[in-house]
């Protein structure tokens, strides 16, 4: 097992670990089922900035019609946002998806970025202020927090998020 693969199985045993297995740290070819699971709503590129008002807006349109609560869709916008604009702030592109799940939604948001780096995870998760670029470092820890379940997959081939949100 090479030094990358022992750094990854330490961080997804301890994030799942101390996140009570609310976070699911994946290896890339672990996402297939998340990505196709339930019914695609929308879909958005990732290109530049008007592109985070657009995902706030397929949300909230998504959510209201579903009969969501407005405290709780606010909140899922802002988790969305944080996602989106980590997109154009790491990655410069990608693309979102919301898919309808049994018990939910999930909103995916992938990008072909550098990846992350594994032994920043637990900093970015659980700091607020904490952050790899000049930012207010509140992104995932909005989104940890926002979320009822986070699966995340990063390599050199880009980074992979699914945020679940239970009714």
């Amino acid at each position: 097992m090479g030094e990358r693969e022992k750094v990854f199985q330490m961080s997804r045993d301890v994030l799942h670990s101390v996140s009570a297995g609310k976070f699911d740290l994946l290896a890339d070819w672990e996402t297939g089922l998340l990505r196709s699971a339930g019914t695609l709503q929308a879909e958005l590129e990732i290109r530049r900035p008007a592109d985070v008002d657009a995902a706030r807006r397929q949300i909230r349109n998504i959510l209201g019609a579903g009969g969501w609560d407005r405290q709780r869709t606010l909140h899922i916008m802002l988790a969305v946002s944080e996602g989106v604009t980590n997109v154009l702030k790491h990655a410069h592109s990608g693309k979102m998806e919301i898919r309808e799940t049994g018990n939910g939604i999930r909103v995916i948001v992938a990008d072909q970025g550098p990846g992350l780096n594994l032994l920043m995870l637990p900093h970015m998760i659980v700091r607020q202020g904490y952050s790899t670029k000049i930012s207010l470092g509140y992104g995932f820890s909005t989104m940890y927090k926002v979320a009822d379940k986070i699966h995340l997959a990063s390599s050199e081939q880009g980074t992979f998020l699914a945020l679940d949100f239970l009714r």
